[in-house]
């Protein structure tokens, strides 16, 4: 139907929560009139338990975006360092807390360059973060490159490690970042259940690291940060791995689908690893993201770089193909 607005365009599940989730947050809504957790205890207990850590290595937030705000304002005023294109709320932030943002580049496979941020950091860097998967281009960092990296850095630079998407990353070399939270002290892992677990309108996210960094993180964020019903959701789902691990395996098979389809059109499509695709469109992504929404296909354009595009259900897919713009089928390049 045409008139079903195609929502490919910020990296949600299609999919609605499972039943037990549902029923664990509506549950908690009968107390709406208590205030919840100060700091999510049960949630960061349970996260704890899973990465056989103690509590106080686990902060929590409104999505990871809310612990990524967090770690900003702990690292202190002074220069952040940041591939690009990467995830558009963190420059945001940067300029909210008057933080001097430094841009490095992706690699050709669209991941973090690593030895190009190795060479960028300053006496005045006091934080660097590291996407992988990186959105929206979708490369990965390997663990060995990363661990160099790592252990390169200043002990007073905090080094984030951003996972949103790493639950669907299969490939084996995928890099370890709790065995370099655990390791070093200025390192920050952050995740999200926005995305594999299907959580984002509930808004959790969270972070590890050893205590002495991820107590000021939590310092950092508001008390009760989050609801009730969101904490529950998403300890829910938690409990529900297998459901998530299932529909992981779902949108990556269907990943792989769209990503054959689009190249079967002539188009350019990156190896990528999270639930999205990416095209390198730098000259004519807006028009094209704009023709796609006038068929009611919303998908997400980055000016002067590319296109990314959600995975979906397999209808999503055929309805993006059905009306993919066949002026775009050879990739226009910016001179």
């Amino acid at each position: 139907m045409h008139n079903v607005v195609r929502r490919m365009d910020r990296n949600e599940m299609p999919f609605p929560p499972e039943g037990e989730v549902v029923r664990a947050a509506s549950a908690a809504l009968l107390t709406s009139n208590r205030y919840p957790s100060w700091d999510a205890a049960g949630l960061r207990s349970l996260l704890a338990e899973s990465f056989a850590v103690s509590p106080d290595w686990v902060a929590v937030g409104s999505g990871s975006i809310s612990v990524i705000q967090q770690a900003m304002i702990a690292a202190g005023p002074g220069e952040l360092l940041l591939p690009w294109p990467t995830f558009e709320g963190i420059p945001m932030l940067a300029s909210a807390l008057r933080m001097d943002l430094r841009r490095t580049g992706l690699r050709p496979d669209g991941s973090c360059d690593i030895a190009e941020m190795t060479a960028q950091i300053t006496p005045a860097t006091r934080m660097v973060v590291v996407c992988t998967p990186n959105t929206p281009t979708g490369g990965i960092v390997r663990h060995d490159e990363l661990a160099e990296f790592v252990a390169g850095v200043p002990r007073d630079v905090l080094v984030l490690v951003d996972e949103a998407y790493v639950e669907f990353v299969t490939a084996p070399d995928v890099a370890r970042s709790l065995d370099l939270v655990r390791a070093h002290p200025n390192v920050l892992m952050t995740r999200t259940f926005s995305k594999a677990y299907g959580l984002a309108g509930f808004r959790v996210g969270y972070g590890i690291a050893q205590p002495a960094l991820a107590g000021p993180i939590r310092a950092a964020g508001i008390p009760f940060t989050l609801s009730a019903a969101a904490e529950a959701a998403a300890m829910r789902a938690l409990r529900s791995r297998a459901v998530m691990e299932a529909r992981v395996r779902s949108i990556n098979a269907e990943r792989l689908r769209l990503t054959t389809a689009l190249r079967a059109l002539g188009l350019e499509v990156a190896d990528g690893h999270g639930n999205f695709v990416w095209l390198a469109h730098p000259g004519d992504s807006d028009a094209i993201a704009g023709e796609l929404a006038a068929s009611a296909v919303l998908v997400k354009a980055y000016s002067g770089h590319g296109i990314r595009i959600s995975v979906g259900t397999g209808a999503d897919t055929a309805r993006l193909l059905s009306v993919w713009p066949t002026r775009s089928t050879k990739l226009q390049r910016a001179s």
